[in-house]
Formats: C-alpha cells, structure tokens, sequence
C-alpha cells in the first residue's frame, strides 16, 4: 500500500475497535500501538503453533514474530487471512528455534563426550582437545 490514507489514527488505535486491515495499515506505518494490538488480538491462538515446536517458551515464539511483524508486513497479501500467515510465521520461527535448540543439545552432547577430555570443535572445524 502506497498511500496511508487508511492508516488509524492514535486515538482510534486505543479504541481497540479496527479491523485487522486497518491494523496492517498502521503496522505499515510502523505504529507500535498497531502492532501491540494484534499481538493481544491473536497471541492465545498463535501459542499452540508454537508449541508444537518450542515446548520451553512459546510465548518467546510469538513475541518474536510480532517484533519483526513490521518488516513482514512487506510480504503479506492483504488479499489473504491474517490469522493463517500469521501462524506461518509463527511456524517458521518456532521450527527455526527449534533447530536451534537441537544443534545446541548436539554440540553440549560432543563436548561433555570421552573420558578424561573434551573435544571442542572450534568455527574453524580444527578440533582441540582439553585435558582435564
């Protein structure tokens, strides 16, 4: 959308009356308030997408989501449903932070490995070993 003219004004944001449209609008318009809404909005429905992946801290997921929820805003049709892209995301972060865990576990796994020393892989990949 190029033009603001269906940006919601401060006052209409704290009404928390908009449509999800106009919401879109003012997080186009980079309106924290805007964004802060739909976060209360859809939050409880978008916890159990993230769980499913995340089981320690879906809310972290979410809160995530919404953080760059701006950013995204460039790429989502408005001709589509918000509460399905949004669950995208959300599915996105939460399997990319799941990911993430799993490579952690592996590498605290490899190095709490042996007997009397630990093999550290540094960036380099020229493993070191420690002795104890």
């Amino acid at each position: 959308m190029d033009s603001f003219e269906h940006v919601p004004t401060h006052e209409a944001l704290h009404a928390n009356e908009l449509s999800d449209e106009a919401l879109l609008a003012g997080g186009r318009a980079r309106m924290d308030r805007a964004i802060d809404v739909l976060y209360k909005r859809y939050c409880d429905l978008l916890l159990p997408v993230a769980a499913r992946y995340v089981l320690d801290d879906p809310r972290s997921v979410v809160n995530d989501v919404f953080l760059a929820l701006p950013r995204h805003l460039e790429t989502y049709d408005d001709r589509g449903r918000l509460l399905p892209w949004l669950r995208t995301l959300v599915a996105q972060r939460a399997r990319s932070v799941g990911r993430d865990v799993r490579r952690r576990a592996a590498r605290h796994a490899e190095l709490t490995e042996g007997e009397g020393a630990l093999t550290v892989t540094p960036v380099d990949d020229v493993p070191v070993t420690l002795e104890e």
